[in-house]
């Protein structure tokens, strides 16, 4: 009965955009079955509906902490905090992502990205070397396209960017543009690296 309800809450929440009412209703739901899992991921679907994401994003966390080894969940709200750009919750939530048994690249490059940004340079670079391998080993559980590849070897050459050793940076480069030419994230830092640092411009123009 309780989840007929609050589905029947949700289907009418959908007419309205941001309606104050429908939410307090979906809260009060929350409030009296605190326990429940139905009511709590409607509450939350509510919310990225209506672009509510920080709060959604509470509510499906304290959901993932009752069953830690939902992956998928914690992917969801990986997902969430990407929208929000917050490496700081990135990390703490792919970090359980992992241990949960989530296996895709795309979790992988979003830690390590949110490493390096919060300057865990051996954390970021040590990931990425195990989605390298699970990339050639064919270890991850959906198939690795060329473009997911070429964003390993990609951010690789970012930490070695970071730590200014160029060679290093410029192969890793390569490499990615080699898999996935029209990779242009590392296009463009692959011109910078080469504007900045009295490279080749005549190949940094040509990119």
């Amino acid at each position: 009965k309780l989840d007929i309800l609050s589905q029947s809450y949700l289907t009418e929440a959908t007419t309205f955009d941001n309606d104050s009412s429908i939410l307090r209703t979906f809260a009060q739901l929350v409030d009296y079955h605190p326990y429940e899992t139905a009511p709590r991921q409607q509450y939350a679907m509510l919310l990225l509906y209506t672009l509510r994401y920080e709060e959604a994003a509470q509510q499906l966390t304290i959901i993932a902490e009752r069953e830690e080894n939902n992956k998928q969940l914690w992917e969801d709200i990986l997902n969430i905090y990407i929208e929000l750009n917050d490496s700081k919750k990135l990390i703490e939530v792919g970090e359980k992502a992992l241990q949960a048994g989530s296996n895709k690249p795309v979790v992988y490059l979003v830690l390590s990205n949110a490493y390096l940004i919060e300057d865990q340079i051996e954390k970021s670079e040590a990931l990425l070397r195990i989605a390298l391998n699970k990339c050639r080993e064919n270890l991850f559980d959906e198939p690795i396209t060329p473009y997911h590849h070429s964003l390993i070897y990609g951010s690789l050459g970012d930490i070695y960017s970071s730590k200014e050793m160029l060679d290093e940076c410029y192969q890793y480069y390569d490499s990615a543009l080699t898999l996935y030419p029209e990779n242009t994230m590392v296009l463009n830092n692959y011109a910078y690296k080469l504007a900045t640092n009295d490279g080749d411009l005549l190949k940094a123009e040509r990119m």
